[in-house]
């Protein structure tokens, strides 16, 4: 199994309470791996995917609700920005965001840092890489309420069209 940083482990604790709670289904996607060699070791490949995606019943008074796909990158950092480069915001990531988002799908980027995390739109990531800025700033996210767990999803929906 891949080696699982703090902040995508949180995500998927906070999917499994989403998914107890009835209001969404999201799962990592484990970048691939081959067994090569002997002794036989495991190669982690380039993961095509982002890291996480799966469905959500919107905040709504549709009766019955319709579900829809949520698609997002998670990243962790200890600088108070995100580049736009090999090391932060990749540029596949970056077209992959862009290809769900015009087929209906909710992305964005959820980002940890210094024990808090914000949630970054991809019309707002868009914008910013439009811009000339090189990277995203961490006080530009919107914050993700904390209390009692991480709670993104509310976040992310009402955040979507700003």
């Amino acid at each position: 199994m891949a080696k699982v940083d703090y902040a995508e482990q949180a995500v998927a604790d906070m999917a499994t309470r989403y998914y107890r709670d009835g209001k969404a289904h999201i799962e990592k996607h484990d970048p691939p791996s081959k067994v090569v060699g002997r002794p036989p070791r495991i190669i982690y490949l380039e993961n095509p995917f982002l890291d996480f995606h799966g469905t959500f019943w919107p905040d709504t008074e549709t009766v019955p609700a319709v579900a829809r796909s949520i698609v997002f990158e998670v990243k962790s950092t200890k600088d108070k920005a995100l580049a736009f480069d090999a090391r932060g915001l990749k540029p596949k990531q970056c077209a992959a965001l862009h290809r769900w988002h015009v087929n209906g799908s909710l992305t964005g980027v959820l980002w940890y840092h210094d024990a808090e995390w914000r949630w970054w739109p991809w019309r707002r990531i868009h914008d910013v890489m439009q811009s000339t800025r090189k990277s995203l700033p961490w006080g530009d996210g919107y914050p993700v309420p904390q209390v009692p767990f991480p709670d993104f999803l509310p976040t992310a929906e009402q955040t979507e069209h700003i």
